[in-house]
């Protein structure tokens, strides 16, 4: 993960941070501020840029959850972080990702394949998650925890 800073252009590289990332959100009421769920491991972080340069252009990770299993996909709202695993959603506090609720949402799912396939991405509405499913013709419309 790398972190710009410019505005106007010229936009330059300020530092980066070595980890690998399997899906990324921003927040929507501090842009400086990153959520992402970590590739081959379980965790979500908070990444914090510095905008004005004030720390040397450093990235900063502020905060993060062991969420049990790989960390696939991770969306923001103005009040809440979602982050799925391949079987659980997960509501994070914004400040900490402390662990305000979580939901098994595979339990329900009948269908072997469905319940077996990977999930491919993840939008949060305004009542909802919505998930949608490798290979699958379906989108799970998840109530929020």
């Amino acid at each position: 993960v790398s972190f710009y800073h410019g505005d106007p252009a010229p936009i330059r590289r300020l530092t980066g941070e070595r980890i690998g990332v399997n899906d990324i959100a921003v927040d929507h009421e501090s842009s400086q501020r990153a959520y992402v769920a970590e590739a081959g491991a379980s965790r979500v972080v908070v990444l914090e840029g510095d905008p004005e340069g004030l720390l040397e252009g450093e990235l900063l990770e502020v905060a993060e959850r062991d969420l049990g299993e790989e960390a696939r996909h991770v969306e923001t709202t103005t009040t809440e972080v979602y982050a799925a695993t391949e079987s659980r959603l997960f509501v994070l506090r914004r400040e900490d990702l402390s662990v305000e609720e979580s939901v098994d949402f595979r339990e329900p799912i009948e269908d072997e394949a469905l319940k077996r396939a990977p999930v491919s991405g993840m939008a949060a509405g305004k009542e909802n998650v919505y998930l949608t499913i490798d290979g699958q013709p379906y989108v799970l419309s998840v109530d929020k925890p």
